[in-house]
């Protein structure tokens, strides 16, 4: 009472704050006993009474913790990040990010490209088209999962000619 220059209107206030106060005392051992690195201590607010704090402080009482202090500039502040968080995570979930999207029709020409990359060559004109096939087919996977809303991104890759029973074969290996 002395460090804060608390007076009291009379004993019965002076009651109802004294258990205010060993309330606060509960909490801070309970959180004090925790283990992180917040330390909890008695401060100029350790005696007000729970409507105290929430008409002066804007307290909210929690179901886990009998008291927590919500200052209002704080809460403010949170809001605004919760907002900006919410608003960035909506905007990553509607677009598809620089995930890759193939036209069909230039096909011939992204196999080409692909032959080339992966330094590709075939037996014939009959496996190459096998293989191409297979290309077309892997590159329109690559566009319908792309376009799920999630955070994997597919994209041509040293398996993207591979033909059904090609796949098979190196999945059975494994």
């Amino acid at each position: 009472m002395k460090n804060y220059n608390r007076h009291y209107k009379n004993e019965a206030d002076k009651e109802v704050h004294y258990l205010a106060f060993v309330e606060t005392l509960k909490v801070i051992n309970r959180r004090n006993a925790l283990p992180h690195s917040d330390t909890h201590d008695i401060n100029k607010f350790s005696d007000y009474t729970p409507e105290e704090l929430k008409k002066i402080y804007m307290a909210v009482i929690l179901q886990s913790h009998k008291l927590a202090l919500v200052c209002p500039q704080h809460t403010y502040v949170f809001i605004m990040k919760a907002v900006i968080c919410l608003f960035f995570i909506a905007l990553i979930a509607i677009s598809n990010g620089d995930k890759p999207h193939y036209d069909i029709n230039k096909a011939p020409q992204l196999f080409e490209l692909f032959m080339k990359n992966y330094n590709r060559h075939y037996k014939n004109e009959a496996d190459k088209e096998a293989h191409y096939q297979a290309f077309v087919e892997n590159l329109k996977t690559i566009n319908r999962l792309n376009a799920l809303p999630h955070s994997a991104t597919h994209d041509i890759n040293k398996f993207s000619d591979y033909t059904p029973e090609e796949l098979k074969q190196i999945h059975d290996k494994n």
